[in-house]
């Protein structure tokens, strides 16, 4: 049963001293076609512009997700009538009535600094605007923030008009592992391109050619490319094929199994994992738990070929494996869904784990961003539940340098 407390319909707060402005973009890239549309087009992007404010009480609050009526009623239109509440199971009322900390299209802070940037993407089939927890912190920090809806590998995508976006392509049942591994590069490539199209355009936004309170104010010399699971994996490609990208976040973005990823020269690579939970969950038998807690997590095959697989892209970077309980795949953004209630998920657990993520993310592109010191050395001082394994400039996993707290 999920505690009352949890259905608060408020993020938790951000822990910088900046307001935060919020602005939206639709863009379309004239030079890529949409390989999904049933006519030609161009690749249209819905871009959400987080910035660090001033002026917020002149200004309206942004909804949580400016198009969710449209989304709800094109979600039971198509997909039954109670496709969102069970799609969120005990978070769906808070889904309907949160309030985030983004106010809409106030002045950007100050007068002449200039602020570093993040393009952030989302998983597959999840909102960008779900992870606002951890896009309003970074920009309370003094981030601007492009949170990104690449079209058909998110949820539903709203372009104006009402017209929308469904994930499509997704279904793996009848790929061969070489054909799974192959479409899923080919989405982690279009979704890199994304990124680097979002930097154009934020150099347009940087020079005025697009209106916004932002002109003059983006740092495009300190740019990094974050993201959850898909866009986690996105981010790691955006590295290695755009030098504009300085570092990279992996948030649980697996790497297929026989799928090439082209190397990451030079870029620090943030990767956080869910680790083991100490505690017994509610889906697993006293039998199953007890041969669980006397295994060694980062000797399992699975992680074991992960770290292998980091060891022949990255340059030197670090993997982040945390351990807190019930951390899982589904810790990222902002509510706890069904599938992360079947991992032991509690209210203040669920907070736990997004304020350890908020921090360890916080902290890598602070040093790799603002400071340009070593990003894996102030990470290693991070006070919690992680287990670090850095990646040598070798190339190998220095496994036996793992530091766990």
């Amino acid at each position: 049963m999920i505690a009352a407390a949890f259905l608060a319909a408020a993020l938790l707060a951000p822990t910088g001293r900046y307001p935060i402005g919020r602005v939206s973009f639709t863009w379309s890239d004239p030079h890529r076609s949409e390989v999904y549309a049933k006519t030609p087009e161009p690749r249209t992007l819905r871009v959400h512009l987080f910035y660090p404010a001033r002026d917020v009480a002149k200004a309206k609050q942004a909804p949580y997700v400016p198009d969710f009526d449209t989304i709800r009623k094109y979600a039971e239109e198509h997909f039954g009538k109670g496709y969102l509440r069970e799609d969120f199971g005990s978070s769906y009322e808070a889904l309907v009535t949160m309030i985030g900390d983004a106010y809409d299209a106030p002045k950007a802070a100050g007068s002449r600094e200039k602020f570093p940037v993040v393009v952030f993407s989302h998983g597959g089939g999840i909102q960008v605007l779900y992870y606002s927890t951890l896009i309003e912190d970074l920009t309370s920090h003094g981030y601007v923030v492009a949170a990104v809806e690449h079209p058909y590998d998110m949820d539903m995508v709203v372009l104006p008009g009402g017209r929308v976006i469904e994930q499509e392509g997704w279904d793996d049942s009848k790929r061969t592992p070489a054909e799974r591994a192959a479409f899923h590069r080919q989405r982690h490539e279009v979704n890199a391109r994304d990124n680097s199209f979002v930097l154009d355009q934020l150099a347009r936004v940087d020079s005025g050619s697009i209106a916004s309170p932002l002109k003059g104010r983006l740092d495009l010399r300190r740019v990094a490319a974050a993201g959850h699971s898909l866009g986690g994996m996105s981010s790691v490609f955006s590295c290695a094929l755009d030098p504009r990208f300085a570092a990279c976040v992996n948030l649980d973005g697996g790497l297929d199994k026989g799928e090439l990823y082209p190397p990451v020269t030079r870029q620090p690579i943030l990767g956080i994992f869910g680790g083991p939970s100490p505690i017994q969950l509610p889906i697993e038998s006293d039998e199953l738990f007890a041969k669980r807690k006397t295994r060694n997590f980062l000797e399992g095959a699975g992680h074991k070929d992960l770290i292998a697989q980091y060891a022949q892209v990255a340059s030197p970077g670090a993997l982040v494996y945390i351990t807190s309980p019930g951390f899982s795949h589904f810790s990222y953004y902002d509510l706890v869904r069904p599938e992360a209630e079947q991992w032991g998920a509690t209210p203040e657990r669920h907070q736990r784990n997004l304020t350890l993520i908020r921090k360890t993310v916080l902290t890598f592109l602070d040093a790799a961003l603002k400071r340009r010191v070593d990003p894996i050395a102030a990470v290693r001082k991070i006070d919690g539940p992680l287990t670090i394994i850095p990646i040598g400039s070798s190339g190998s996993a220095a496994a036996t340098d793992a530091q766990r707290r």
